[in-house]
């Protein structure tokens, strides 16, 4: 049995275990990189356009929903019996969909967990976007300082495809580093505010050029990219590279984390309005009386006031004198008569008292 014969089983069965491997379930087995995979995916579903239009929509599908049915009143919500017993006798009146309706929380928003599954949905997508938008401005903060680093090693240089008949004209057209550059970067400021130039020192690696030329499969390719290897075979020198810098509408996109750091805060609002927040609906009060919610710790009182800001049950009563004189041609009298009456109260002011 040759060598050969020998080694070609041993491979075939640590290739079956690895297929094993990865085929496996159990997530310990789970390579490192296919988690990191699933979870760049989500990442990026998450911070997809369409996910967030959708809970969006969703969000304010729920708030008509709000306005069009009624809600269920604050004071019932610790009181598990009131609140089943209100919410089946309003779900009556709207027939088979007020089981729906029921099913869903829409008769009592504020305290669904839909609308919290929502609001949570949201927050994780704005802090997705809002770390995305930091990462890429500290990106484009580190951007200029990158641009004029020189690189240990030229790289390999890019071979010129001729699928595209732009790329076949730019390998018949033969023009210098500096006046092609110069040409790039006159077409570029009509489009971009921000273009900036430099030239940087590198060391040419004609050995690794070489190398990877030689790997290439392609015919056109290979040869162009052996056809400059030749010119840089000889010993490591220091070659010069142009590079162009263009950037468009960087102040607005270092405007973009404060926008979302905002939504996010105004998030974090309704959120916190959501688990902690509480209203009350009492039944309309007469003058005079009185609603008190223990739960809350709430007293609302009804007054009256008049127009000189007095409760009206308490206001002194205003005395007019009037005096009438009567002539008697007869007994050439005056007649004094004093008169105590009670002023009409106008506009009477209504004002709600609270107390806690």
């Amino acid at each position: 049995m040759s060598e050969a014969e020998t080694i070609t089983p041993e491979l075939n069965t640590a290739a079956a275990k690895a297929r094993e491997g990865m085929e496996s379930n159990d997530p310990a087995e789970v390579p490192l990189d296919r988690r990191a995979e699933l979870v760049q995916r989500i990442w990026e579903t998450l911070d997809r356009n369409w996910f967030l239009s959708a809970v969006g929509s969703a969000l304010c599908l729920l708030y008509l929903f709000t306005l069009l049915l009624p809600q269920m009143p604050g004071q019932l919500q610790n009181d598990p019996t009131g609140a089943r017993r209100w919410i089946l006798q309003v779900s009556e009146n709207y027939g088979p969909l007020g089981n729906a309706y029921r099913a869903l929380g829409l008769f009592n928003v504020l305290n669904s967990p839909l609308l919290q599954l929502l609001v949570i949905a949201l927050g994780l997508i704005l802090l997705i976007r809002l770390g995305n938008q930091i990462a890429r401005a500290w990106r484009l903060y580190q951007l200029p300082r990158h641009f004029r680093t020189p690189t240990p090693v030229v790289g390999v240089p890019v071979p010129i495809s001729t699928v595209q008949p732009v790329y076949r004209l730019r390998q018949l057209v033969e023009d210098e580093t500096a006046s092609c550059t110069q040409s790039i970067e006159k077409m570029l400021q009509r489009r971009f505010d921000a273009i900036q130039r430099t030239t940087v020192a590198v060391q040419s690696g004609g050995a690794d050029v070489k190398q990877a030329a030689t790997s290439r499969t392609e015919p056109i390719e290979k040869a162009n990219v052996v056809a400059k290897t030749e010119e840089t075979e000889s010993s490591a020198q220091n070659v010069t590279e142009e590079r162009l810098l263009v950037l468009a509408n960087v102040r607005f996109e270092l405007l973009r984390p404060v926008l979302y750091s905002g939504l996010f805060l105004l998030l974090l609002t309704v959120w916190i309005n959501v688990l902690w927040g509480w209203k009350v609906n009492p039944d309309p009060l007469a003058p005079g009386t009185d609603y008190r919610s223990a739960s809350q710790g709430l007293v609302l009182h009804y007054e009256v006031l008049d127009a000189t800001g007095a409760l009206l049950s308490e206001a002194p009563p205003r005395v007019k004198q009037l005096q009438t004189e009567t002539s008697d041609t007869s007994a050439q009298s005056v007649v004094s008569d004093t008169q105590r009456t009670e002023s009409p109260i106008t506009a009477p002011a209504t004002k709600l008292s609270t107390a806690t």
